[in-house]
């Protein structure tokens, strides 16, 4: 089916293309939202960014009497590789319902650094029936904190709508038999096609998305199973305080759609409370009549002993998990920001910070002022 404008093409395009002149990013990267296939993504077409290295990410998502249970893991920082379990209702003779496996692995190529955006190569479904089967190259670029810019081409599903002609040869017809084997022949073979997309973080919980996707499920207008009136997908994802992802989609201008993602990773302990090593000693403060010279203000004005005792707290703060995000400090007091990213209880990884504090600051400091802040520099509810 075609449809009557061509913006998405060039917005895409452009995207792979040009958007390494987009302008430089401070942004914090949060976990990415997992698409509908259980990747990182936008709602069903990929991005270039990648899970935390270690993650392990199940999703459950459906829409159209589809239902997809995925397993993602982190393998190294840039390798994503995912299993996906699958059942898609009336899809064989009859009517009867497939039941499916399938595989997906990533790579990051390059991570997003300034102008230059993430640039990752991909291939979905690559051992199975390949019903899902298709590849990727895609690009992925921040501006400010907030808003992602997606956009790449992809071939085989992803190739389907859209497309702008075959530069590596015909694709094969699909003989998956009992599947199985590798669909290597297939591999960036046939038509490829734009796809894209924008991600807005409206807090540090709630997000939006929208996409253009390059994906006309061809087979499943066939059956009856879906009408695809649009290629223009939208989203909306809620992450709860335990990292539990809950979205809702309108798919294909036809379709509602869910997802349900729970995330662990194995180099972060979920033990509770107290099994940790123990923090460090409290430093007493000596009195001011005992050591006057540790009372003295003058450190005030030595710029560079500031910075330094910055770097060494940040420093000490990192080996607890915490990240130092903001500090100013007077003759009297000391004002910090910090990311908790180790302890399930906040109050501990305050009294930890509290605790470091006594062992670097000047005794001339009687108050710590700490605030704990979300991934966007936001204060923490």
């Amino acid at each position: 089916m075609q449809y009557p404008f061509r913006w998405p093409y060039l917005v895409a395009t452009a995207v792979v293309c040009l958007s390494g002149t987009a302008v430089p990013s401070g942004a914090t990267d949060p976990d990415p939202t997992p698409t509908l296939y259980g990747t990182p993504g936008l709602i069903e077409m990929p991005s270039a960014r990648t899970f935390e290295d270690a993650d392990l990410v199940t999703t459950l998502s459906g829409f159209s009497g589809q239902t997809r249970s995925t397993l993602s893991f982190q393998i190294t920082p840039r390798l994503t590789g995912s299993f996906r379990y699958s059942r898609i209702g009336g899809f064989q003779p009859g009517g009867r319902t497939l039941y499916d496996r399938s595989f997906d692995i990533s790579y990051q190529i390059l991570a997003e650094s300034g102008t230059r955006p993430a640039l990752a190569i991909g291939l979905r479904d690559i051992v199975g029936t390949g019903i899902y089967s298709g590849e990727y190259i895609v690009a992925t670029k921040s501006f400010g904190e907030n808003v992602r810019l997606t956009g790449g081409l992809g071939w085989g599903r992803l190739g389907s709508h859209g497309g702008l002609g075959a530069p590596f040869g015909t694709r094969p017809p699909l003989d998956y038999g009992l599947g199985g084997r590798l669909t290597d022949d297939q591999w960036f073979r046939g038509d490829v096609a734009p796809f894209g997309g924008v991600e807005w973080a409206v807090t540090d919980k709630l997000s939006l998305s929208a996409e253009y996707s390059s994906d006309a499920y061809t087979a499943e207008e066939a059956r009856g199973l879906i009408n695809r009136s649009s290629p223009l997908n939208v989203g909306v994802s809620y992450r709860f305080d335990n990292g539990t992802q809950l979205s809702g989609y309108w798919l294909h201008g036809s379709e509602l759609g869910f997802g349900l993602t729970f995330a662990l990773n194995p180099r972060v302990s979920n033990a509770p409370t107290g099994t940790e090593p123990g923090p460090l000693p409290v430093r007493p403060r000596p009195s001011r009549a005992s050591d006057p010279e540790a009372w003295t203000t003058d450190w005030t004005v030595d710029t560079a002993g500031i910075s330094g005792l910055r770097q060494s707290i940040a420093e000490a703060l990192a080996k607890e998990g915490i990240l130092l995000e903001a500090m100013s400090l007077d003759a009297r007091r000391a004002r910090l920001s910090i990311r908790n990213t180790r302890y399930e209880a906040q109050p501990e990884a305050l009294g930890r910070t509290a605790r470091i504090l006594t062992r670097a600051l000047p005794a001339s400091i009687e108050t710590f002022v700490i605030t704990l802040v979300t991934a966007h520099g936001l204060p923490s509810s």
